[in-house]
């Protein structure tokens, strides 16, 4: 079986192992610019993020194009490497749910704004690629 990660992002059968390591490989690019996650992203993205609470709370739904301008917005380049040094992120629950697709989660809190943020991330294997098909983010 090929190892998900190996030129990051190519697989043929998707392992627990070889969702870990594209999970991480993923954080260690997101370290050094969200721009660097766009080739990973599918073209049909699907970016959910819930605000508040299931009763009183507020969702927003995103498209590959608005992320990335929500990112870009929300992190400018000149305060991104500085934001990060407050951040705690912890990958966990690596799924295989089919031989193509699979899910991970990401926790992140800043200690600067004191948020948490819980990310689900759902992957699927396109052509030889992996790509993040979900993100549903709940803060």
């Amino acid at each position: 079986m090929a190892c998900l990660c190996s030129s990051y992002g190519r697989a043929e059968t998707i392992t627990e192992t070889s969702l870990k390591a594209f999970s991480y490989h993923l954080q260690e690019l997101s370290y050094q610019s969200p721009d660097y996650l766009y080739p990973f992203l599918a073209d049909d993205l699907i970016v959910e993020i819930n605000l508040g609470s299931n009763a009183q709370g507020v969702s927003m739904v995103f498209n590959k194009s608005e992320y990335m301008a929500r990112l870009k917005k929300k992190y400018p380049a000149k305060s991104y490497k500085e934001n990060l040094k407050y951040l705690d992120v912890r990958s966990y629950d690596h799924v295989v749910t089919s031989p193509s697709s699979g899910r991970f989660s990401i926790v992140t809190y800043s200690r600067a704004t004191r948020v948490k943020t819980w990310g689900v991330y759902d992957i699927e294997q396109q052509g030889d690629k992996l790509k993040i098909v979900k993100i549903t983010e709940d803060m």
